[in-house]
């Protein structure tokens, strides 16, 4: 019987191909035998109702009719199904006022992918069984929202007052919006700060009283947004100044060795079953809190200041519960 890789790879072909392919050719791009691809084209004709076309002599096709087949949502790859319903899930929860027609028409697209247009499968996509769960997340203003983009897009400077998280304090700031960023159910802003004339991500909830000025807006290439941003673990990254080598526990070793935590990590299995972890880092705060989120299934082995932070987190929230007693 085909598999559904075969039948899923079969459309692809299908649908990339104008001209049609060999019989050959076919058991070659699928690895399978010529009764495997028969069966998987027949599977994807009659139980899809894909149009597929016998060129005697030449190989198979899909009939060209004004629209391209596509399988039911279903049959969409991990991978694709998984964007596809966060950005069903984003344009739902965007509600962003003067943008809503131009999301609603948007979102019906991402619905007809969905459900698919198979004439013979026709149906519902049943969003009712998967969910997309949005953790800690914090509510920008749609007017912010807004603002922002449109400064992004026409390439114009923004001024904003600006809320520190840490400490409360209020600063007026012009910056050059650089890319949006969704990040852990959050949105960012990259931008040059006009004031402190150096890069800056700003967390759009934080932003109010936004206005867009008529000067240009300062380009910064993407290799030095990356290099600048994205060097270290975390948002608020930077270039990385420092390695955190980690060790995590037996129990904890197989999930977090699934786990990407920076593209320039290391990681090997020790022999005792542990597994350690190096991810380069500039600023503490994301990956203390990552470390502590562990509790004692991991380990800091270096660089000391770290062990030294996550130590003296431990020892506070020690204290505070001998305190509350």
């Amino acid at each position: 019987m085909p598999t559904f890789d075969n039948i899923y790879s079969l459309h692809r072909i299908f649908n990339s191909h104008r001209y049609p392919v060999s019989e050959a050719d076919l058991c070659k791009h699928l690895e399978c035998s010529r009764s495997t691809l028969f069966r998987a084209i027949e599977a994807l004709r009659d139980r899809f109702g894909a149009p597929i076309e016998n060129r005697r002599g030449r190989g198979y096709v899909y009939a060209k009719n004004g629209q391209d087949f596509e399988l039911p949502g279903t049959w969409f790859q991990a991978e694709e199904l998984e964007a596809l319903l966060v950005m069903d899930h984003l344009i739902a929860n965007l509600q962003l006022g003067v943008l809503d027609d131009r999301l609603a028409s948007l979102r019906s697209k991402l619905t007809a992918l969905l459900n698919g247009s198979s004439p013979k499968s026709p149906g519902t996509f049943p969003r009712e069984r998967f969910r997309v769960l949005a953790a800690h997340s914090r509510r920008v203003p749609s007017r912010i929202f807004e603002l922002v983009a449109q400064a992004l897009i026409e390439r114009l400077r923004l001024q904003f007052q600006y809320r520190r998280r840490s400490d409360g304090a209020e600063s007026n700031r012009v910056a050059s919006p650089q890319r949006l960023v969704y990040y852990r159910d959050h949105w960012y802003l990259d931008a040059w700060d006009e004031c402190k004339n150096d890069l800056r991500t700003f967390a759009l909830d934080r932003m109010k009283e936004a206005v867009i000025k008529k000067e240009r807006a300062k380009d910064v290439a993407s290799r030095q947004l990356d290099d600048a941003l994205m060097g270290g673990y975390g948002l608020f990254a930077g270039p990385a100044k420092a390695h955190a080598k980690l060790v995590f526990s037996k129990e904890r070793a197989e999930w977090v060795s699934e786990e990407l935590w920076h593209p320039d990590q290391r990681s090997r299995f020790l022999k005792d079953g542990c597994y350690q972890l190096t991810v380069p880092y500039a600023d503490s705060r994301e990956i203390l809190g990552e470390i502590l989120r562990h509790g004692p299934h991991v380990l800091v082995k270096s660089p000391n200041s770290l062990v030294l932070e996550v130590r003296e987190a431990v020892e506070m929230t020690l204290r505070q519960y001998e305190n509350s007693r």
